[in-house]
């Protein structure tokens, strides 16, 4: 065994996914106790949950210890006022799902801005790009090999399910495919929502085009005739749509990573 790698390892810090609430299994009533305290960024007292709660306080308490237990919530002696017993103060360890989305997303929005200047990719970018999303997608698959590659696909509807499975879990919001997958036109499935947008800001062509690279890696099964994805950003007001065929269309017939600029 190596030990230098075990003692680097258990020097890392926890991933943070592991407090997220959806990671505690937690149950309603926990989390609302939960939602309660994150209304205080530097901690409450028992006696100031129940009151925004209007609970009593003996069932803020049960709570509270429930989430000590699962690591959403660490406790603090309050500083001390006089005599009498001391009093504690509750902390959110938790943190909220949605405003880490948000920094990342914007994040991901800087860094793409730096390493792609153009607004318009070049034939190199979108190839650099497609690249990028695959090598996600595969280190997804080494991460969870339930998460990204198909899993018991032997045709190309099983492929279809599980990419539509895929695209559900990762926040695209898919309405079911339309159309045959067999015809000259394919499938096409409309994605109403987008997990790399915030305030309404389209993310960068390069960052679409890594998405069609990730899912186009979630079609690559071993099923024949295999299926042909493309995906096209913004096809209609507040919509993406991936087009699915088990034929390639003259564009698509390219080697992958060459289609003309966007």
């Amino acid at each position: 065994m190596n030990s230098g790698a075990a003692n680097s390892s258990s020097q890392v810090p926890r991933s943070s996914s592991d407090l997220f609430p959806e990671s505690l299994g937690l149950s309603p009533k926990q989390r609302k106790v939960l939602d309660a305290l994150h209304e205080f960024p530097q901690g409450a007292k028992i006696s100031e949950i129940a009151k925004m709660l209007d609970s009593h306080v003996n069932t803020v308490r049960s709570h509270l210890d429930e989430l000590i237990a699962k690591d959403a919530v660490q406790v603090m002696p309050a500083p001390a006022q006089g005599r009498g017993r001391p009093s504690f103060v509750f902390h959110v360890r938790a943190p909220k799902t949605e405003t880490i989305a948000e920094e990342y997303v914007s994040l991901i929005g800087v860094l793409t801005s730096m390493l792609v200047e153009q607004e318009t990719l070049s034939n190199e970018a979108y190839a650099r790009a497609i690249d990028v999303g695959r090598m996600w997608a595969r280190t997804m698959e080494k991460k969870d090999p339930a998460g990204a590659a198909p899993v018991d696909v032997v045709s190309d509807k099983d492929a279809l399910e599980s990419l539509f499975a895929k695209l559900r879990d990762l926040g695209f919001d898919p309405s079911p495919p339309a159309g045959d997958l067999d015809s000259e036109e394919g499938a096409d499935l409309d994605l109403h929502a987008c997990p790399l947008t915030v305030n309404g800001n389209r993310p960068h062509p390069f960052v679409c085009a890594v998405h069609e690279g990730f899912l186009g890696y979630l079609t690559d099964a071993d099923v024949d005739p295999r299926l042909r994805l493309e995906l096209h950003p913004l096809s209609r007001p507040g919509v993406c749509s991936i087009n699915l065929s088990t034929r390639r269309s003259p564009e698509a017939s390219q080697p992958e990573g060459t289609k003309p600029a966007r």
